[in-house]
Order: structure tokens, then sequence, then C-alpha cells
């Protein structure tokens, strides 16, 4: 299982399209992204053109699933959503389908009480805790630009949503799991996460597995491979 959603983590950082790709005439430079494995465009090049489900398409095929963000119909300067509408929702600027690849890697449901949100985010991701009808209900584990104030880590695969602390401007979401050759790190005293490579564990910790999960664990922490008293 952890192999799997570690395979299937999305990449949040826009990059430029691939080559040759089906995007690369249709989006806009650096607005692609994967999700699992299907590359999305964010950003659409041509004015009246939109993303949905990862795909720039023309506005008249688009009207009745992506609004603008104030919940107004898009036009014909539009290159982005800014709400979606008919069991669609928002992610990255454009609008997707929970029952269809690559929405349903995003998200697994939506709330029933409104549709345009997506209830319950897929591994990977966690939902916003301030979702809105204007903003990402799902945001990646790894994506360390969020929505501005809830962010995820870098390199991570799977984790816990951030809880709003007064006086935060970012709230940071906790890894439970990185991806690759990356290392789960747990700050002692502030209990902050990251994922880092095994020979950046750090001086009074090694990197070992436990129970299927890469982590950085204490030499002293007898409970998962470490000697007693061991502090380097």
């Amino acid at each position: 299982m952890l192999l799997t959603i570690l395979y299937f983590v999305s990449s949040t950082f826009a990059v430029v399209c691939k080559t040759g790709g089906q995007h690369t005439a249709t989006c806009a430079t650096e607005k692609c992204e994967m999700v699992s494995t299907t590359e999305v465009c964010t950003q659409c090049k041509d004015v009246g053109n939109v993303p949905i489900d990862g795909v720039c398409v023309d506005k008249a095929d688009a009207d009745d699933k992506c609004l603008k963000a104030e919940g107004t119909p898009i036009d014909d300067t539009d290159v982005t959503c800014g709400q979606c509408t008919n069991e669609h929702f928002l992610f990255k600027g454009g609008c997707y389908n929970v029952g269809t690849e690559p929405g349903n890697k995003i998200c697994s449901g939506l709330d029933p009480e409104n549709t345009a949100l997506c209830k319950t985010c897929a591994a990977g991701y966690f939902k916003n805790p301030q979702a809105a009808d204007n903003s990402d209900s799902c945001i990646a584990c790894s994506d360390t630009t969020g929505d501005g104030t809830h962010v995820g880590i870098a390199n991570c695969a799977t984790c816990n949503p951030p809880t709003a602390a007064a006086g935060k401007n970012r709230n940071v979401a906790t890894c439970t799991a990185c991806d690759g050759d990356n290392y789960l790190r747990t700050d002692e005293n502030s209990q902050t996460t990251s994922c880092v490579t095994a020979q950046n564990c750090g001086e009074g910790f090694f990197a070992t597995t436990v129970e299927g999960i890469k982590r950085c664990v204490s030499c002293s922490d007898t409970g998962k491979g470490g000697i007693a008293d061991c502090k380097t």
C-alpha cells in the first residue's frame, strides 16, 4: 500500500509542459503539473479556454462546470476557472470530475452539501482547512506553496492537514511518509516534520525503515533499533 501511495504522489510545482505532449500548444508557459502519472494544465495559453480535467477546452464546452471566482459565467477573457459547479471541484485553476482520472487522484469524495467542494482528499493530499468555493479543496502534501496559508512539505508523500494557529501566516502540514529516497524527520522540540536524505538525518539520528516508513530515528530509541544512552 505504501509503495502505491509513494508512486502516485503528485508533483505540485509548475513546470514546462512535456515536449510533444498534448499541452504544448494549448497551455501557458510553465503551467503544467503532474497529478499521479497525468500531466495537467493549470492555465491555458489562449483566452476563452480553461482547464477542465487538466485539459484546455473552449469556454462553450466548460461554462456548465467552470465559473469566475465571484461565481459569474466565464467569458472570452478567461484562461482559468475561479469556481466550479456541476459536481466538479476546483484545483489549481481548473475544474475536475471526482469520478474520473485525474480528478479521482486528488479527491475521493465530494461534499454532499456543496458538490463544488471536495470532502475527502485522496492519498497524497490534505483537505484545505479553509476550503471555499473559490479556493482549492485539496492541497498536495508536497506543495510548499499551497494556498499561501496552508502548505505542504517538500518531498512529502502522505500527511495530516495543518491546524490553524493564532498569529501564524503559514500553517504547515504534518508529514507521515516521504517520497523516493527521503526519510521522515521529526524535530524533537517543535515536532515539525521534514523529508531529508539519509545523510541529512542529523547528528544523533540514523536512517532506518520502521513499519514500512523511512524515518530518521534517535540513536537512543531502543524501540526502533537504537541503543540506550547512545548520543551519536
